[in-house]
Protein backbone atom coordinates (compact mmCIF):
# COMPACT_ATOMS: atom_id res chain seq x y z
CA UNK A 1 0.00 0.00 0.00
CA UNK A 2 1.15 3.55 -0.83
CA UNK A 3 1.15 6.22 1.95
CA UNK A 4 1.45 9.96 1.49
CA UNK A 5 1.58 12.74 3.94
CA UNK A 6 -0.96 15.75 3.39
CA UNK A 7 -0.19 18.58 5.33
CA UNK A 8 -1.40 22.34 5.78
CA UNK A 9 0.87 24.78 7.53
CA UNK A 10 0.51 28.29 8.58
CA UNK A 11 3.55 28.45 11.03
CA UNK A 12 5.61 26.22 9.55
CA UNK A 13 5.55 24.07 12.82
CA UNK A 14 3.32 21.53 10.87
CA UNK A 15 5.85 21.53 7.98
CA UNK A 16 8.84 20.33 10.06
CA UNK A 17 6.21 17.63 11.75
CA UNK A 18 5.16 16.28 8.68
CA UNK A 19 8.42 15.91 7.10
CA UNK A 20 9.42 13.83 10.13
CA UNK A 21 6.68 11.62 9.13
CA UNK A 22 7.39 11.10 5.87
CA UNK A 23 10.92 10.35 6.68
CA UNK A 24 9.71 7.66 9.29
CA UNK A 25 7.48 6.30 6.68
CA UNK A 26 9.46 6.70 3.81
CA UNK A 27 6.80 8.09 1.63
CA UNK A 28 5.77 10.67 -0.03
CA UNK A 29 4.39 14.59 0.84
CA UNK A 30 2.15 17.20 -0.40
CA UNK A 31 1.75 20.62 1.41
CA UNK A 32 -2.03 21.85 1.03
CA UNK A 33 -1.50 25.67 0.03
CA UNK A 34 -3.82 28.27 0.36
CA UNK A 35 -4.64 30.91 -3.42
CA UNK A 36 -5.09 33.85 -1.06
CA UNK A 37 -1.97 33.48 1.37
CA UNK A 38 -2.93 34.45 5.32
CA UNK A 39 -2.06 37.64 6.30
CA UNK A 40 1.77 37.40 8.30
CA UNK A 41 -0.27 38.42 11.44
CA UNK A 42 -1.75 36.05 13.58
CA UNK A 43 -4.18 37.88 15.51
CA UNK A 44 -6.06 39.35 12.02
CA UNK A 45 -6.26 35.70 10.87
CA UNK A 46 -8.06 34.65 13.58
CA UNK A 47 -10.40 37.36 14.15
CA UNK A 48 -12.63 38.81 11.64
CA UNK A 49 -12.15 42.62 12.22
Amino acid sequence: MNKLVVYFSYTNHTREIANRIKEKLNCDILEIKTIIPYSKYYQSVIHDE
